[in-house]
Protein backbone atom coordinates (compact mmCIF):
# COMPACT_ATOMS: atom_id res chain seq x y z
CA UNK A 1 0.00 0.00 0.00
CA UNK A 2 2.93 2.35 0.63
CA UNK A 3 3.94 2.14 -3.03
CA UNK A 4 0.38 3.03 -4.05
CA UNK A 5 0.37 6.04 -1.67
CA UNK A 6 3.71 7.25 -3.04
CA UNK A 7 2.37 6.88 -6.55
CA UNK A 8 -0.66 8.99 -5.67
CA UNK A 9 1.48 11.65 -3.99
CA UNK A 10 3.97 12.08 -6.83
CA UNK A 11 1.91 11.50 -9.98
CA UNK A 12 -1.45 12.32 -11.45
CA UNK A 13 -3.58 9.19 -11.28
CA UNK A 14 -6.73 8.65 -13.30
CA UNK A 15 -9.21 5.84 -12.77
CA UNK A 16 -11.93 4.72 -15.11
CA UNK A 17 -14.61 2.26 -14.18
CA UNK A 18 -16.15 0.54 -17.16
CA UNK A 19 -18.44 -2.49 -17.68
CA UNK A 20 -15.36 -4.61 -18.33
CA UNK A 21 -13.63 -3.62 -15.11
CA UNK A 22 -11.56 -0.82 -13.65
CA UNK A 23 -8.44 0.60 -15.20
CA UNK A 24 -5.72 2.81 -13.78
CA UNK A 25 -3.45 5.10 -15.75
CA UNK A 26 -0.58 7.16 -14.41
CA UNK A 27 0.73 10.39 -15.94
CA UNK A 28 4.25 11.31 -14.90
CA UNK A 29 4.54 14.79 -13.43
CA UNK A 30 7.22 17.14 -14.70
CA UNK A 31 10.38 17.02 -12.68
CA UNK A 32 10.51 20.24 -10.66
CA UNK A 33 13.47 22.29 -11.87
CA UNK A 34 14.00 20.04 -14.89
CA UNK A 35 13.71 20.72 -18.59
CA UNK A 36 10.33 20.49 -20.29
CA UNK A 37 9.62 17.87 -22.90
CA UNK A 38 10.59 18.94 -26.44
CA UNK A 39 8.03 21.24 -28.08
CA UNK A 40 7.76 22.80 -31.55
CA UNK A 41 9.56 26.14 -31.77
CA UNK A 42 7.24 29.06 -30.99
CA UNK A 43 7.38 32.57 -32.42
CA UNK A 44 9.13 33.66 -29.20
CA UNK A 45 11.84 30.99 -29.65
CA UNK A 46 12.27 31.92 -33.32
CA UNK A 47 12.71 35.58 -32.35
CA UNK A 48 15.25 34.75 -29.63
CA UNK A 49 17.25 32.54 -32.02
CA UNK A 50 17.25 35.26 -34.68
CA UNK A 51 18.68 37.66 -32.07
CA UNK A 52 21.55 35.31 -31.17
CA UNK A 53 22.40 33.94 -34.63
CA UNK A 54 25.56 36.10 -34.88
CA UNK A 55 26.73 34.86 -31.46
CA UNK A 56 26.18 31.23 -32.52
CA UNK A 57 28.04 31.82 -35.79
CA UNK A 58 30.91 33.35 -33.80
CA UNK A 59 31.15 30.27 -31.59
CA UNK A 60 31.14 27.84 -34.53
CA UNK A 61 33.11 29.96 -37.03
CA UNK A 62 30.39 29.29 -39.59
CA UNK A 63 27.86 31.43 -41.44
CA UNK A 64 24.40 29.83 -41.53
CA UNK A 65 22.16 30.70 -44.48
CA UNK A 66 19.51 28.42 -42.98
CA UNK A 67 18.93 28.99 -39.27
CA UNK A 68 15.48 27.69 -38.40
CA UNK A 69 14.56 26.65 -34.86
CA UNK A 70 12.68 23.35 -34.94
CA UNK A 71 12.14 22.23 -31.35
CA UNK A 72 13.07 23.47 -27.91
CA UNK A 73 13.05 22.59 -24.24
CA UNK A 74 12.78 25.09 -21.39
CA UNK A 75 13.97 25.08 -17.78
CA UNK A 76 12.79 27.77 -15.38
CA UNK A 77 15.58 28.95 -13.09
CA UNK A 78 16.35 32.54 -12.06
CA UNK A 79 15.43 33.27 -15.66
CA UNK A 80 15.07 30.58 -18.33
CA UNK A 81 17.42 28.06 -19.88
CA UNK A 82 16.55 26.96 -23.40
CA UNK A 83 17.85 24.03 -25.42
CA UNK A 84 17.01 24.62 -29.08
CA UNK A 85 17.41 22.33 -32.09
CA UNK A 86 18.12 24.50 -35.13
CA UNK A 87 18.04 23.37 -38.76
CA UNK A 88 21.22 24.79 -40.27
CA UNK A 89 20.85 23.53 -43.85
CA UNK A 90 20.57 20.19 -45.70
CA UNK A 91 20.67 17.46 -43.04
CA UNK A 92 22.73 19.60 -40.64
CA UNK A 93 21.30 20.50 -37.23
CA UNK A 94 22.86 22.25 -34.27
CA UNK A 95 21.83 22.27 -30.63
CA UNK A 96 22.10 25.60 -28.85
CA UNK A 97 21.94 26.27 -25.12
CA UNK A 98 20.61 29.73 -24.23
CA UNK A 99 19.97 31.61 -21.02
CA UNK A 100 17.45 34.45 -20.78
CA UNK A 101 17.72 36.54 -17.63
CA UNK A 102 14.73 37.80 -15.69
CA UNK A 103 13.13 41.02 -16.96
CA UNK A 104 14.06 42.77 -13.68
CA UNK A 105 17.71 41.95 -14.51
CA UNK A 106 17.50 43.23 -18.08
CA UNK A 107 16.25 40.01 -19.71
CA UNK A 108 19.46 39.62 -21.70
CA UNK A 109 20.02 36.45 -23.70
CA UNK A 110 23.34 34.61 -23.65
CA UNK A 111 24.56 31.69 -25.76
CA UNK A 112 26.00 29.22 -23.23
CA UNK A 113 26.85 26.41 -25.62
CA UNK A 114 26.59 25.05 -29.15
CA UNK A 115 26.80 21.45 -30.34
CA UNK A 116 27.33 20.87 -34.05
CA UNK A 117 26.95 17.80 -36.27
CA UNK A 118 23.51 16.72 -35.12
CA UNK A 119 20.84 15.00 -37.22
CA UNK A 120 17.10 15.68 -37.36
CA UNK A 121 16.22 12.76 -35.08
CA UNK A 122 18.95 13.32 -32.48
CA UNK A 123 17.36 13.88 -29.06
CA UNK A 124 17.62 17.34 -27.54
CA UNK A 125 19.40 16.60 -24.27
CA UNK A 126 21.00 18.95 -21.73
CA UNK A 127 24.71 19.61 -22.22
Amino acid sequence: MLLHENLLNSHQVETDSSPTGASLSVKMASVPGGYSDPKPATDEIKKICHEVQNQVEGKTNQKYHDFKPVTYRCQVVAGKNFLVKIHAGADHYIHVKLFQGLPCNGGKIAVNGVQEHHKKDDPLVPF
